[in-house]
């Protein structure tokens, strides 16, 4: 347990969080030692060092503050789970060891970087409850803020869990404790995600009932407004959620202020060979997107129109309304080239709105990250305009959902500058003429620094030596250098202070003067503009609700300019979706395969099913194209079923 103050400081809190890596801040390194050290010298291939400790040499790892973020992606994509033990406290003014905590515990379900996630795809954690008589499943992207959950009955309600949960593809799966090694081996033998079996804290074992703990984390009375007041296991599942993101990402909580529910009922079942043998999303020859239907479809413009494409992708529609407001939006942009050009050039480039706000309300948002929301919203306007003059009913509702509270946009306009730098503590974020105390601090160090600047020129004047040079380290500060060669004519009040192979420096009360009013009026700024940047980052983390509002609105709009540009390039029509038990299609192709090869050379194929023919048997050599009719056939019907327009002459 470490025999040194910071030993066992170190292995006090690593026995507090166990089943996770604790890197913590020692200077401008977080390292780990003991065990953890071992793990992570193997797993990122550096040096493992030791440390003395009361007479034992302790195994020991770290790496740079600066790349910290870099080392823990490539920890947590072999699964690991890391705590980050940061000072809470300035060095400079600690009385002995410096305090310390865990402030973040990083999991594969709970990033938030961007370097560790996919823009086009959802993070999901997921927790997995087996009751009876339903299982429940509660979901969560704390990257996006999107909260549901459902349940499922029957007998086989295992088996539609683990459908689920393959068709989420989650990076993390939440398993209460106790739940059974059935349930863990079964969801590890269908997916590669992280499980976790969760065993709370033993402060957090009393029994409490899941339906209360939503209704405090919500603060409403009933969760009826949710649509989940009858569900039993999905809210337990739920509850898991909030309870694991308490331990491990507390200001992830704050921007998840509601929860959906959905059926997997109202959505075409697609099991896990189908998915996989239709190639929707991962091809079988490569592993790659480009040679599956959502490389062909997605000709999305942001990353949250990515992740819906995949969303509506996984997840073909029953409802004949739903599905034919979607062909509606997009036959209509479609025909309208000049909407469609205005719609798709607003969207271009556009940041990710969702996971921007996001971090902002989890308190890791920096500069840039505000400035490329910015951007995002103050697009909104215009492209609310483009959309007034839309007939369908869908793309109004989308026009009428683009308005955003206009203070956030106009506040982090006016406090950051346009080209910020990345991290918090460096200076420069702050945009002249918000604060009037910071731009009095910074005139004073811009004087000082001037000064300090002419006074090389000054003294060379004044003592007639033409090599004199004014410098800084961060050692003795600013100091006057003279060659030795004329140390002669070196003034009176010039105090040494250091020798060096060729010169010595010096200092003059005048020039530490001058020293003192940089360097504190510099921190001073500093610390002021990391106080109004957190001002700034609090106010866009208050409005977090409605900018993920909003950001939804702009995805499905991405969606269907998607679609719309994906018909007029591949020469799609518009199907017609009806209740009828028929099936029609003249002159199909398939999607995928009629864009490997050269332009027109797929040979198109009909298929007519109804109730007096509900089979066909089909014939012929191997690699004549029996599965790739079988296969065009379903990839049609889907296409047509998430509302895109679909590769034939006509299909109903």
């Amino acid at each position: 347990m470490g025999g040194t103050p910071l030993m066992i400081q170190y292995f006090a809190t690593r026995a507090e969080h166990p089943g996770v890596i604790l890197l913590m801040r020692v200077g401008d390194f977080f390292e780990a030692y003991g065990d953890d050290a071992e793990t992570i010298a193997a797993d990122l291939n550096i040096t493992l060092t030791g440390r003395e400790d009361g007479g034992l040499r302790i195994p020991m790892a770290g790496v740079p503050h600066h790349a910290c973020e870099r080392y823990v992606a490539r920890l947590i994509s072999k699964g690991r789970r890391i705590a980050l033990m940061d000072q809470v406290e300035d060095p400079k003014f600690a009385k002995g060891l410096v305090k310390r905590r865990v402030t973040r515990v990083v999991t594969p379900g709970t990033v938030l970087e961007d370097n560790m996630l996919d823009a086009k795809s959802n993070n999901y954690l997921v927790a997995a409850v087996i009751g009876d008589p339903v299982a429940g499943i509660g979901i969560v992207d704390i990257s996006t803020g999107e909260f549901l959950t459902t349940e499922i009955g029957g007998d086989r309600r295992l088996d539609g869990l683990l459908d689920e949960i393959l068709r989420l593809e989650p990076a993390e799966i939440l398993v209460p404790e106790g739940a059974g090694e059935e349930l863990i081996e079964a969801i590890r033998a269908s997916t590669s995600a992280t499980v976790t079996p969760y065993a709370r804290r033993e402060a957090d074992r009393r029994p409490r009932d899941s339906r209360e703990h939503l209704l405090t984390h919500f603060g409403t009375q009933s969760l009826r407004g949710f649509g989940c007041e009858e569900y039993t296991s999905g809210l337990d599942a739920c509850s898991l959620i909030l309870q694991y993101l308490g331990e491990t990402q507390t200001s992830a909580l704050n921007h998840i202020r509601s929860i959906s529910t959905y059926s997997s009922r109202e959505y075409m079942m697609l099991d896990g060979p189908a998915r996989r043998h239709l190639e929707l999303t991962v091809s079988l020859s490569d592993g790659g997107r480009q040679r599956t239907l959502l490389g062909v479809l997605d000709s999305t413009l942001t990353p949250m129109g990515g992740r819906l494409m995949r969303r509506w992708l996984e997840e073909p529609l029953l409802d004949v309304g739903r599905i034919s407001r979607r062909h509606e939006s997009v036959d209509e942009l479609a025909r309208d080239a000049i909407r469609r050009g205005d719609v798709l050039e607003l969207l271009r480039g556009m940041g990710d709105m969702e996971r921007l706000v996001s971090r902002a309300a989890a308190g890791l948002a920096n500069a840039r990250d505000l400035v490329a929301l910015k951007g995002a919203l103050e697009r909104l306007p215009e492209l609310a305009v483009v959309l007034g003059g839309a007939v369908g009913e869908r793309l109004t509702e989308i026009g009428h959902r683009l308005a955003c509270p206009p203070d956030i946009a106009a506040r982090i306009a006016a406090a950051i500058t346009d080209d910020p730098p990345a991290g918090l503590r460096e200076g420069g974020m702050i945009r002249r003429g918000y604060s009037a105390e910071l731009d009095e601090l910074q005139s004073a160090a811009a004087d000082a620094k001037t000064w300090i600047a002419n006074l090389e020129r000054t003294e060379r004047e004044r003592t007639g030596i033409n090599s004199l040079k004014v410098g800084y380290n961060a050692v003795f500060g600013y100091y006057i250098e003279v060659t030795r060669t004329h140390l002669a004519r070196v003034p009176e009040n010039y105090i040494r202070r250091q020798t060096t192979a060729n010169a010595e420096r010096y200092i003059t009360p005048e020039l530490k003067e001058a020293e003192a009013r940089v360097l504190g009026a510099d921190e001073k700024a500093t610390d002021l503009e990391y106080e109004l940047f957190l001002g700034v980052r609090e106010r866009a983390a208050e409005a977090s609700g409605e900018v993920l509002a909003v950001a939804r609105s702009v995805a499905e709009l991405d969606v269907l300019g998607s679609f719309a540009e994906t018909a007029l390039r591949n020469h799609y029509t518009r199907p017609v979706v009806n209740e009828e038990d028929a099936l029609e299609i003249v002159g199909g192709r398939h999607p995928v395969i009629e864009r490997l090869g050269p332009r027109n050379s797929y040979i198109p194929n009909d298929c007519r099913l109804d109730t007096e023919c509900r089979m066909y048997v089909i014939t012929g050599p191997n690699m004549s194209g029996k599965s790739s009719y079988l296969r065009q056939v379903a990839l049609i019907t889907l296409m047509a079923q998430i509302g895109s327009f679909v590769p034939a002459d006509r299909a109903t």
